[in-house]
This record gives C-alpha cells, structure tokens and sequence, in this order.
C-alpha cells in the first residue's frame, strides 16, 4: 500500500517539476519589453506628476512625497531581495542534483518577500488616501483603479485596467462602476 503513495508522490512532484520548468521555459520566450514612454520617468518625478495632478501644494505635498519616496525606497529594497531569491530557486533547479529542501526553503522565502512587498502597497495606499482630501482621493482611486499588475499609480491614464480589477470601485461600497448605467 504505500509503495502506490510513493508512487503517487512522486508523479505529482514530477507534474510540478515539470511545470515549473514550463514556466521558466515561456518566460524566456517572451518578448524583449519596449522602452518605457516618455511620461514614465524616473520615480522622483512621477512623483511629483502624480502631486501635481492631485494638486498637492506646500507642506501636504511634502508630506505625500516624503510618504511615497520612503515607499519606493523601501517596496524597491524588497523587490531586488525577492528577485535574489528567483536566481537563486532558477540555480538550484538546473544544478546537477536540486536539493528539494532547499528549494522548499527558498519558495518559502520568496512568498514570505511577496507577501512583504503586498502588505507594503497596501499600507501605503491605505495610508496615502488619509492625507487626501475626497477629491484628490477619488483621483488617487482612479489612479490606483487603471494600475496594471507590475505598475504603479503612474501608469498612463487611458491604459485599461486588467480585466479582473475592472469595475471594482463600485463592488461593495455603494458607489456605481464608472460608466454603468443606473437601473
């Protein structure tokens, strides 16, 4: 009885071995990313296009800009300890003999820096929109709605969303999508 365990343990750790292999595999045939346009500067003065378009002025604009500069600082830090670990996990998948506990403790690794990372977003949106009066919230909120995964709220305002955050301003807080139609 428990040779067909072993059994079965073994082709599903194949099956994720293999997938994770495929995953690597598409990510290398993607194709080479364009230049970012021209209104994705660097992060200091997106930044303050982002203040700007709020209307921030004077101390609430420093206080917003030293908030996001710590932010990006920080959620920056985050990102190439996370990536760090990606080279390492890709390193022992194609060495010579993979030590399966060391790959359970960089997986486990790399999700704990991810869950980092998305805890830090969320407090800083959390913590951005108190500073905020309620008409430069729902610009930050419309920012925030069209961010694309990867991105920040500096992403260009015409560019959809991804499908899966679409509409959901008006999910749960009363407020309607924009562009529905009242019944």
């Amino acid at each position: 009885m428990r040779r067909w365990w072993l059994v079965l343990v073994l082709l599903l750790s194949l099956g994720v071995n293999a997938g994770i292999l495929a995953t690597i595999a598409v990510g290398r045939l993607k194709p080479v990313p364009q230049p970012r346009a021209a209104s994705q500067g660097p992060p200091e003065r997106r930044l303050a296009q982002l203040a700007d378009r709020l209307g921030l002025r004077g101390e609430e604009r420093e206080r917003f800009l030293d908030r996001e500069r710590r932010f990006f600082a920080d959620a920056s830090r985050e990102r190439k300890h996370l990536q760090q670990v990606y080279r390492q996990v890709r390193r022992e998948l194609i060495s010579a003999r993979p030590d399966p506990a060391r790959l359970d403790q960089l997986l486990a690794e790399s999700s704990q820096i991810y869950l980092t990372i998305e805890r830090m977003v969320t407090a800083n949106v959390l913590d951005t929109r108190k500073l905020l009066t309620p008409d430069q919230e729902s610009i930050y909120l419309d920012l925030i709605e069209k961010m694309r995964p990867g991105q920040g709220p500096f992403t260009q305002p015409n560019a959809p969303g991804p499908l899966w955050n679409r509409g959901l301003r008006g999910a749960g807080n009363g407020k309607e999508p924009r562009g529905a139609k009242p019944n």
